[in-house]
């Protein structure tokens, strides 16, 4: 049987969606974690695009994570709207996270929410102190300062603003998972891993772990600690597996499908069960595995959908060289 070797980085990418899709299929969402490492994956994806350049480019950079994340977002929402004829202001402005978990929308707004308040509070301090060209001169250092201020940070929110009924929900409670990213980035992204740059990352990245989603933990459950600091240590050591190729090529298939996984996955779940109504009541394991399995394939199948249609768009779009 043939095998390959598959990049570490991708298979998490892979683990973590894949954690997000089971977590939701499940009635009592039982396994999280996934979005934590989605986040962390973030970081490193960003800090590689992002630092490359002056500040002005880290803020482009900013811009276009952004962009292709709300545009979506917006007209999912806006669709929701439509569905249940109903708007939502603060819903479209990304800031309902702050006061209700109640939305309209059909996949994790409050995750995009997230995101988008971590970018804007981190564009804003990148402008007015210029700092990309001092992350730059020093990258391990800014990383872990930034990593250890977004943990106090972190902490002191905890305590001051973090309600049971917002599960959770608010930015300075998860800036700090983004910003393990960047901490990768500086320590193995263009450079050879070594045994100390291993261990600062592994420890660094378990102590947040520990200090932000151990038993305070705003679900009570040690499962997403776990989750996380699993794929940290994974990340940490990274090693060079040789899977089977079938099982490679699906983890590549799945890596690349992960923003139509994240935005369908709960839309699948109601297709599947618009089908499930056939076959009555169902035991809850079956019930389940037939929600992620549709949601799963979905998603894969609408990215190569559009992926194919793009290629074929773009090919017919080339000017034919006549000779």
């Amino acid at each position: 049987m043939q095998s390959r070797v598959v990049d570490p980085l991708t298979l998490a990418r892979a683990l973590g969606i894949t954690l997000v899709v089971l977590n939701h299929a499940t009635p009592e969402n039982w396994l999280p974690g996934g979005l934590n490492i989605l986040l962390v994956l973030s970081g490193v994806s960003f800090a590689t695009l992002g630092f490359g350049g002056t500040t002005k480019d880290t803020l482009r950079t900013m811009v276009w994570f952004l962009a292709r994340l709300l545009l979506i977002a917006w007209a999912l929402t806006l669709l929701a709207f439509l569905k249940d004829a109903e708007v939502r202001p603060l819903e479209l402005l990304m800031v309902s996270a702050w006061v209700t978990t109640d939305f309209l929308s059909d996949y994790p707004i409050w995750y995009v929410q997230v995101i988008l308040q971590i970018f804007l509070f981190l564009g804003l301090i990148f402008a007015v102190f210029d700092l990309t060209p001092k992350v730059q001169s020093n990258p391990v250092f800014a990383a872990i300062s930034f990593l250890g201020a977004s943990v106090g940070v972190g902490l002191i929110g905890k305590q001051v603003w973090n309600p049971p009924h917002l599960w959770g929900h608010l930015p300075y409670l998860h800036i700090w998972t983004f910003l393990v990213g960047w901490l990768y980035w500086a320590l193995f992204v263009n450079k050879t891993q070594d045994r100390a740059g291993q261990v600062l990352f592994g420890g660094l990245a378990l102590l947040g772990g520990i200090l932000m989603l151990g038993p305070d933990a705003i679900d009570g459950r040690p499962i997403r600690l776990c989750v996380y600091s699993a794929t940290v240590l994974f990340l940490a050591v990274s090693p060079q597996l040789r899977l089977p190729a079938v099982v490679v090529h699906l983890v590549y298939l799945v890596s690349q499908s992960t923003l139509y996984l994240f935005f369908l996955h709960w839309t699948f779940f109601k297709i599947a069960a618009l089908g499930l109504v056939v076959f009555g009541t169902l035991p809850d394991t079956l019930d389940i595995s037939i929600n992620f399995i549709v949601a799963m394939v979905g998603g894969v199948t609408t990215w190569a959908l559009v992926t194919a249609v793009s290629r074929g768009w773009a090919q017919r779009k080339k000017p034919t060289v006549r000779v």
